[in-house]
């Protein structure tokens, strides 16, 4: 069995975090919806944004859980369990593989359907940005794979720690010439988000509804610079702005020894707007789209609840991953 190892950097601010196994401050009860919606086992596509050499290719797909988890609910009848259960992707067209054949380059996709048209390149554009929620953050490697591999329909794997990377014979570091070896993995998140329907989008996959406004869950998979770009970037806030206090059974805020208030990670404290650029990588210049994400007001109590709820599921079926 493999068990994913936690790393966060310490905290720039004088608070003190509570450490990895202290019992968190009570959290709300999650809605009744929350306990139904599970994380899905079979990724159609990993990437969303290639790395700085893109390269064409479908992760294989691995079976998540050692155990079956049944659902429940009302007009929810028979053996059904999470592997019943697929949360929609949340995706950028980046003009070459399957969605290309559909869509149209930067076009934005939701539910295999458009959300967004492509965003304006001109200089002086004002494009609309994306509001989202961070709810869970998985951290991966992926197997980067040669334009010879993928040209023979070879599928890259997905690592969940370091350690299953080099077990795996794969590396996370360049060579001494600046090459990239035949067994590089690069860095990648499985992102579960709440996304605000954008006030101009038609799409109808929006069916949650918080103060006045729509939402939906979704998955969002990046690896390379999409993943420095948008992941890592939330999980460094996490340690600092996305801080909130550990309260006690009274709703008081715990303190130290010394005084200190105690804080933990928030993720889904604050929506971030998303937005995409190109941008020329790699020794080609392909020119490829990134996501920009930047920190926006607080979410309300409602929203806080109903992530929670989410939160608490997608860690409780994490812990149960094994490698196949």
């Amino acid at each position: 069995m493999v068990k994913a190892t936690l790393r966060t950097a310490k905290p720039p601010v004088k608070v003190e975090v509570a450490p990895a196994g202290a019992p968190p401050s009570p959290a709300p009860a999650a809605p009744p919806v929350a306990a139904t919606v599970v994380e899905e086992t079979s990724p159609e596509q990993l990437v969303s944004e290639p790395d700085d050499n893109p390269q064409p290719g479908v992760p294989a797909v691995r079976e998540q859980y050692t155990s079956r988890v049944n659902l429940t609910g009302e007009g929810i009848e028979g053996d059904w369990g999470d592997d019943d259960v697929k949360l929609p992707q949340f995706k950028i067209v980046q003009g070459s593989g399957v969605l290309s054949q559909r869509f149209q380059n930067g076009e934005i996709i939701f539910a295999e359907e458009s959300l967004l048209p492509p965003p304006s390149i001109k200089p002086d554009a004002k494009n609309p940005s994306i509001r989202i929620v961070p709810i869970s953050l998985r951290r991966q490697w992926v197997e980067k794979l040669s334009q010879e591999r993928a040209d023979a329909g070879e599928m890259p794997r997905i690592a969940y720690s370091l350690q299953e990377v080099y077990d795996l014979g794969g590396t996370t570091r360049w060579s001494a010439g600046g090459q990239q070896p035949d067994n590089f993995w690069q860095d990648a998140a499985r992102c579960m988000i709440l996304i605000e329907k954008p006030e101009s989008s038609l799409h109808s996959g929006f069916a949650l509804e918080f103060n006045g406004k729509c939402y939906a869950v979704a998955v969002w998979y990046v690896s390379g610079g999409a993943y420095r770009a948008s992941a890592k970037v939330i999980v460094g806030a996490s340690q600092s702005s996305l801080l909130v206090p550990v309260t006690d059974e009274k709703g008081q805020p715990k303190k130290s020894d010394s005084g200190q208030i105690i804080k933990r990670p928030m993720l889904w404290k604050h929506f971030w707007s998303v937005n995409f650029v190109r941008k020329p990588v790699g020794p080609k210049q392909y020119m490829v789209w990134y996501p920009i994400v930047r920190l926006a007001e607080a979410t309300t109590p409602e929203i806080r609840d109903y992530c929670a709820g989410l939160a608490s599921n997608a860690a409780a079926q994490a812990a149960a991953a094994v490698e196949e």
